[in-house]
């Protein structure tokens, strides 16, 4: 048993967790900040804000960002931009965000997209 199983303790750095239900919870939790930067109070902004600037110092951001296998930088930029965005292109980009992250990987993506009759990374569909 790895110490990870014992002790609850993150993997390597350069590990990614799959689609565990450990993993689920945590990106569910960034979906939720995607909500509050969109629906939220202006209370829910700030507490957003305060949370990706980390002025505590308990880096809890970076926390569920390494649980849901995605990139901080990225989703902090993300979560700023959702933020900002007026609230129609917010909600453009949130949905464009959310369907990536809840993807387990690219290969679901790529199959996705070729259902849907779209190009999946710049090729062409079998029926286009």
């Amino acid at each position: 048993m790895s110490r990870h199983q014992q002790g609850g303790l993150p993997p390597n750095e350069n590990s990614l967790y799959d689609a565990t239900s450990e993993s689920r919870l945590f990106r569910h939790v960034l979906l939720r900040a995607f909500n509050d930067c969109i629906y939220g109070t202006p209370q829910a902004k700030l507490e957003i804000i305060d949370w990706i600037d980390d002025l505590d110092g308990a880096d809890d951001f970076g926390t569920v960002c390494h649980y849901a296998a995605t990139n901080k930088g990225f989703m902090a930029s993300l979560l700023w931009e959702l933020l900002s965005a007026p609230k129609a292109a917010a909600l453009v980009r949130a949905s464009e965000a959310r369907r990536v992250i809840m993807m387990k990987d690219g290969e679901r993506l790529d199959a996705e997209e070729r259902h849907r009759g779209g190009h999946a990374r710049g090729g062409k569909t079998r029926s286009g």
